[in-house]
C-alpha cells in the first residue's frame, strides 16, 4: 500500500500523476476500499488538469490512459488479473469528476 504520494506543484495546487492516479484505484480495489472525501478532490483535480477541455470523453481519455499505464500492469501477475476492475475504478473516478466539473461549470455561467 501506498503511503506517501508526491504531487506536482501547479498553479491550481499540487496535480496526481498517470501513476498516482493508477497507484491509487490499485490500492482501492486490492483493499476493497471507496474514494475518500480527499482523494476525490485530487482525483478532480487530475481530471481538471488532464482531461477536461482536452478529449471529447473519460471513455477517450481512458483509451490512451490504458496504452501509458498498461506495461505497469502487465510486471505482475497479480495486478494483471485485476487490471479491468482497476481501469474501471479509475473510469468511475473520473466520471464522478467530470459531473462535478460540469456542475461547476454550469453555477458559474449563472
Amino acid at each position: 500500500m501506498v503511503t506517501c504520494v508526491l504531487f506536482e506543484k501547479t498553479k491550481i495546487g499540487p496535480i496526481m500523476t498517470n501513476t498516482q492516479l493508477l497507484l491509487l484505484a490499485t490500492n482501492n480495489v486490492k483493499n476493497n476500499t471507496e474514494l475518500s472525501h480527499s482523494q476525490a478532490s485530487y482525483v478532480y483535480q487530475y481530471y481538471y488538469a488532464n482531461v477536461a477541455n482536452k478529449f471529447l470523453s473519460v471513455k477517450d481519455f481512458m483509451k490512451e490512459f490504458i496504452k501509458l499505464t498498461k506495461p505497469a500492469l502487465e510486471s505482475e501477475q497479480d495486478l494483471q488479473i485485476l487490471s479491468l476492475r482497476i481501469y474501471s475504478e479509475i473510469e468511475n473516478y473520473l466520471g464522478a469528476a467530470q459531473t462535478r466539473f460540469i456542475q461547476r461549470q454550469k453555477l458559474l455561467q449563472k
